[in-house]
């Protein structure tokens, strides 16, 4: 009874079955469908920052979980065993409200904006210096840097926007 209720609310899950919906629009009509939305519950909740967390990344494999925060600290998370996999302070003066893995590089380098208007270059594997400009970008001056984007198989290429421009950075990240 369950599963004819589900495709009679649901007829586009039918669709993508018999092979009559791309994956792609199958994504589209999930996305927007109210019933999906209704039925998600609360799993678990990861206590990991000390300030509010502005923005969570899925990494590409879905095994790990970036998070940014109030706290300028960038947090990856294994979302199945909440265990802390990685732990830094960003370098960020204000809220970080963006941050994303950048691909290719094993989910080892992020990059993130903040509040401050700088964009950061983040790579795990190397030992920060807070009073290092390295990995520093600020075409925004001081503008507030809402978001970050990256494209897929590119790590060397990432565009960030604030609330007066829009700034891509190409080349050696």
């Amino acid at each position: 009874m369950l599963e004819f209720l589900l495709f009679f609310q649901m007829p586009y899950l039918s669709d993508r079955q018999y092979g009559l919906l791309s994956h792609r629009r199958l994504l589209v009509k999930l996305k927007n469908s109210a019933s999906i939305t209704r039925r998600l519950k609360l799993d678990r909740t990861l206590n990991v920052h000390r300030g509010c967390v502005n923005t969570i990344c899925w990494n590409e494999r879905g095994s790990a979980i970036l998070s940014g925060s109030d706290d300028q600290h960038l947090i990856v998370t294994d979302p199945y065993t909440t265990k802390v996999l990685t732990s830094v302070h960003s370098g960020h003066r204000e809220n970080i409200f963006s941050a994303k893995f950048l691909p290719e590089t094993n989910d080892r380098q992020v990059i993130s904006c903040s509040g401050d208007g700088v964009i950061f270059h983040t790579d795990f594997d190397r030992p920060t210096n807070l009073h290092s400009n390295d990995g520093c970008f600020t075409c925004h001056g001081a503008a507030t840097t809402y978001e970050v984007r990256v494209i897929p198989h590119t790590p060397n290429l990432f565009f960030s926007c604030s609330g007066k421009c829009l700034c891509f950075r190409k080349g050696k990240v």
